[in-house]
Formats: structure tokens, C-alpha cells, sequence
């Protein structure tokens, strides 16, 4: 039902179908109960509405000021509700395990030898954001 040009450029695999309960109208569309519908909730990530130049590669769109993310409901990539993807959370640990076997593995130097370590004190006690630094020796396995 969607008129997004995005939608036709999204993998349809990615598409969850749901049985309608209420009847409801949907961009001057009537949609029964008892409908089959297909919910691709990464249309989204593709608007250019939300996300500018949203095939490119640009980290920074999720970085302040920008934070394209935090636009409600324009950024869900694990789906929403009950139905949400029951491999979230295992994810979001490998990414936490991927960074620790980063840190294990690789020795990490200052760029600037005279910088003073400032804690920042954000929800999470940290570096501060002028830490820069880069890969001084891989430790093989």
C-alpha cells in the first residue's frame, strides 16, 4: 500500500506479514479485517525525508547535531512491539564482544603523546571525546 519509491528499492525479504484485526484507512485505502498486509519496517531507513543521502555511508548522520535516528518511529531496526526481533539483544552483546575482542587483540597509541586523560561524565564515565588514537600492534591469536 505504500507510495514510497522506497519501498520498491527495499529487500522484500525483510517484509513481516500480519492478519488485520480492525478495519482501518491507509493513504485513501480501505483495509478489511481479516487482510494480509506486509510491514517492511526498514522503509524508513531509506527515506531521503529522514536520512539524506540515505544509501551513502555516513556515520555521522547518527552523531549530534545531526541524529537522524532519534526521529520517532524513523529508525526501528528491530521491528517494534511484541513483534519485535527476539535477536536484538543477542546483537547488541556481539557487537559489545566484538569491541572487547578489538581491545584484546590490538594495542591502541595516543596520536598526540602529551594528551592528559579527562574523564567526560556522561550516563557512562568515559575518555573524553579529544582521545584520539591509532593501531599499534595486532597480537596474533
Amino acid at each position: 500500500l505504500s507510495s514510497s519509491s522506497a519501498a520498491s528499492d527495499v529487500d522484500k525479504r525483510q517484509a513481516q506479514n500480519r492478519r488485520v484485526i480492525k478495519p482501518f484507512v491507509f493513504n485513501n485505502r480501505e483495509v478489511k479485517a481479516g487482510d494480509n498486509v506486509l510491514l517492511v519496517f526498514s522503509v524508513t531507513h531509506f527515506l531521503e525525508t529522514y536520512f539524506p543521502n540515505p544509501f551513502s555511508f555516513d556515520y555521522k548522520r547518527f552523531m549530534a547535531p545531526r541524529n537522524e535516528h532519534k526521529t520517532p518511529l524513523a529508525y526501528v531496526p528491530f521491528g517494534l512491539g511484541v513483534h519485535a526481533c527476539i535477536g536484538s539483544r543477542f546483537s547488541e552483546l556481539l557487537i559489545v564482544t566484538i569491541i572487547a575482542s578489538m581491545i584484546h587483540h590490538v594495542e591502541f597509541e595516543p596520536l598526540n603523546e602529551s594528551f592528559k586523560m579527562i574523564m567526560g561524565t556522561g550516563p557512562v564515565p568515559g575518555p573524553h571525546k579529544k582521545l584520539k588514537f591509532k593501531i599499534k600492534v595486532y597480537k596474533n591469536l
